[in-house]
C-alpha cells in the first residue's frame, strides 16, 4: 500500500518538469523573436541587368539614363571663327642703348649697339661683407658672353674693369645685392650692370686701317692689336683659322661670312 503515494509524487515531480520545460521554451522563442525584429531589414541586391529584367515583365519600361552633354560643333556659319589660343612670350631680352647702364641677370641676355653681352657664371665673389673688417676690398669676377656681327666668344671681367672689343667698351660697373656677413647670395639673385660705350678709333696704332686677329685662339677679328681673351675650348674657333679678318661694308673689322665659315659654324655649334 505504500507503493502508491510513491507513485503519485513520481507522476507529480514528472508534471512540474515537464511544465517548467515548456516555459522554458515559450521564454526561448520570445527572446529569439525579440533579438531577429531588432535586426536591420536585409537589402537584396538583384544581379540581374535592366535588360533580363525588361525581358522578364512584358510590357514593363524603364526610364532612359539621361544623355551626357554634347561638345560644341564647329561653327556652321560662313565666316565664324573662334579665338586662337595666345602664343607663348619667348625668352625676354633687355634692349639697351649706347653709353647706357642695365642690370641683367645671370643667362640673360643684353643688347647694345653693335654688341650684346650674357652674364654666364660668377667666377668669383670675394667682396667684404659689410660690417666686416677686411684688409682688402675684393671683387667680382663674372664670366660673359659677348655676341657680334661677326664672333661669339666668352671673356671674365672684373668689377670695375674695361675689355674693349667690336670697338666698343665693355664695363661692369656694379654687382648686387650687397655682400653681408654669413649670408650667401644665391645666383638667381645676383644682378649685374655693364656700361658699353662705342670706342674712339685711333689714329696712329692701325696704319693701312688693317684688321687684326687676336684673342686666345684667334677667333676675334678687330682694329685693335692688343685684344685679349680667356684661353677656352670650342670647336667652332677652328673655323677661323681659314676665315679672312678684314674690314667689312659696315666699316667695321670681321670675319667674311663666306658660305665654308658659315657652314662650318653651323655644324660647330
Amino acid at each position: 500500500m505504500k507503493i502508491k503515494p510513491l507513485i503519485i509524487t513520481l507522476i507529480t515531480l514528472i508534471a512540474i518538469i515537464l511544465v517548467i520545460y515548456a516555459i522554458n521554451l515559450l521564454y526561448i522563442k520570445n527572446s529569439f523573436t525579440q533579438v531577429t525584429s531588432n535586426l536591420p531589414p536585409t537589402v537584396v541586391v538583384s544581379t540581374t541587368s535592366p535588360a533580363s529584367s525588361t525581358s522578364s515583365n512584358p510590357g514593363q519600361t524603364f526610364p532612359k539614363p539621361p544623355s551626357q552633354p554634347s561638345q560644341p560643333s564647329a561653327p556652321s556659319k560662313p565666316g565664324q571663327t573662334y579665338p586662337t589660343a595666345p602664343t607663348l612670350p619667348t625668352a625676354p631680352t633687355t634692349p639697351v642703348s649706347p653709353s647706357k647702364s642695365s642690370l641683367l641677370k645671370l643667362g640673360e641676355l643684353g643688347v647694345f649697339q653693335n654688341v650684346s653681352i650674357r652674364p654666364i657664371s660668377v667666377e668669383e665673389d670675394s667682396r667684404c661683407p659689410i660690417g666686416v673688417l677686411c684688409i682688402q676690398a675684393g671683387t667680382v669676377r663674372l664670366k660673359i658672353q659677348v655676341i657680334t656681327s661677326t664672333s661669339t666668344y666668352t671673356n671674365v671681367v672684373s668689377l670695375g674693369q674695361e675689355i674693349i672689343t667690336a670697338s666698343v667698351k665693355i664695363k661692369l660697373t656694379e654687382v648686387t645685392p650687397i655682400k653681408r656677413a654669413q649670408i650667401n647670395i644665391k645666383d638667381t639673385d645676383y644682378r649685374f650692370k655693364f656700361s658699353v660705350q662705342r670706342e674712339d678709333a685711333p689714329v696712329a696704332p692701325n696704319p693701312g686701317d688693317r684688321c687684326f686677329v687676336g684673342g686666345c685662339s684667334s677667333q676675334v677679328c678687330s682694329d685693335r692689336s692688343d685684344v685679349v681673351t680667356t684661353c677656352e675650348y670650342s670647336a667652332k674657333y677652328a673655323c677661323y683659322q681659314t676665315a679672312k679678318c678684314e674690314r667689312q661694308s659696315t666699316g667695321e673689322c670681321g670675319w667674311t661670312p663666306t658660305p665654308e665659315l658659315n657652314m662650318c659654324l653651323q655644324n660647330n655649334q
